[in-house]
């Protein structure tokens, strides 16, 4: 009995572990994403034609930034994570 508890707890403890360090990596990637995309913008501006308006242009093109940048870092943060 007291070997299947120290079991279940050391289980549970990385299982714990496992969901904190996804946790991180969602949020990293979050951070550099929103980072990564501003200095994208203005490096190179907008080179998608979203909108006629140029203000709301300006505004889908960062978020179209954001959205790649954090898919391709939730990719690379989580094989990081694995290893």
């Amino acid at each position: 009995n007291v070997r299947l508890r120290a079991h279940v707890a050391a289980r549970h403890g990385s299982l714990r572990a496992q969901e904190c360090t996804r946790m991180a990596a969602i949020v990293a990637s979050l951070i550099v994403s929103l980072f990564l995309s501003g200095f994208t913008w203005l490096a190179f501006g907008n080179r998608f034609a979203f909108d006629e308006d140029a203000r709301q242009n300006d505004i889908l093109n960062l978020g179209a930034y954001v959205g790649l940048f954090f898919l391709v870092g939730l990719a690379v943060s989580f094989a990081i994570a694995r290893l």
